[in-house]
């Protein structure tokens, strides 16, 4: 079974997060590091959550597990609008319509 999860990134000495979503669970932190690995070579495009990732005290947390009949999509938005409110931290997603 898939487990599909919100899950933040964050840097405790930089206090800054990224929020994400995603069908891989714990998996998804593998795909981040290899991901940015590329990017570093000129392989891959940018993504913001390298900003937390190149921090060597990246926390990968998993915040919730998103039920069958919940739409994903609107589990992150809601996540991104409660962390951004109720933290002192610094969003770094590139935000599109959240």
């Amino acid at each position: 079974m898939v487990q599909r999860v919100i899950y933040c990134l964050m840097s405790k000495a930089k206090k800054i997060f990224y929020i994400g979503k995603t069908r891989q669970g714990s998996q998804r932190m593998v795909k981040h590091r290899h991901d940015f690995k590329r990017f570093e070579k000129g392989d891959y495009g940018f993504c913001s959550s390298y900003k937390v990732i190149e921090c060597p005290d990246c926390e990968f947390l998993i915040l919730r597990y998103i039920d069958d009949d919940e739409n994903i999509n609107d589990a992150e938005k809601k996540a991104i609008k409660y962390y951004r409110q109720n933290t002192e931290y610094i969003l770094v997603n590139i935000l599109h319509n959240h």
